[in-house]
């Protein structure tokens, strides 16, 4: 459960970071 929830975070993370670059 920890790992999902960690690899979920991280994920969102990269997520946020890159839409946040595309849509600038």
């Amino acid at each position: 459960m920890l790992r999902i929830l960690n690899d979920r975070a991280a994920s969102d993370r990269f997520f946020n970071r890159f839409y946040r670059s595309v849509k600038k």
